[in-house]
């Protein structure tokens, strides 16, 4: 049975095909054009960012770049969730990329720019005018309980990404 967040995925086009039009940089982790085709030049690294990935059109069909560059370095198609480990979109050296499944992506997830108490999870209730602690995990909300101070509510948290397996580097700014 598929886990209810597989990704489908298209088929990525051929390794020899990749690198028929690309020249993939290992160090920085870009691809540049390897043939000059319409509006592009060989100096200019590949693609367009929308969403804060770089994507690219090739054969009219669009990809990410992020998963063409797995495919380049493992020779196959990435079956799960591509994670970018340092949370940086657009660092596509193979070693910043791991696959992952849906749920493993999740918990490696950068603080949203919306969070005001500077804490994934971490938020004032006015009504009770005490900190509160929650984290979801497996789609469902866990209420950790209300503080009295914010670093409570932060150890709480913390306690709790441990506890379910959460990357350390879960809620980094």
């Amino acid at each position: 049975m598929k886990n209810k967040f597989h990704i489908k995925c298209k088929k990525l086009p051929s390794v020899e095909t990749l690198l028929e039009f690309f020249i993939y940089d290992k160090k920085t982790g870009k691809l540049f054009n390897q043939k000059k085709r319409k509006g592009t030049t060989y100096e200019q690294e590949a693609g367009f960012i929308t969403n804060g990935y770089r994507e690219l059109a090739l054969n009219n069909k669009r990809y990410l770049v992020h998963r063409l560059i797995w495919k380049i370095e493992t020779g196959k198609d990435p079956r799960n969730s591509i994670d970018h480990i340092n949370g940086d979109k657009l660092d596509n050296r193979f070693s910043n990329l791991r696959e992952v499944s849906h749920k493993e992506n999740t918990r490696n997830q950068k603080m949203r720019s919306t969070n005001t108490s500077g804490i994934m999870g971490v938020s004032f209730d006015k009504h009770a005018n005490k900190w509160m602690a929650h984290i979801t995990v497996n789609g469902k909300f866990i209420f950790l309980g209300r503080f009295k101070d914010k670093e409570e509510a932060a150890k709480s948290r913390k306690k709790a990404e441990i506890l379910h397996g959460f990357s350390e580097k879960h809620g980094r700014i």
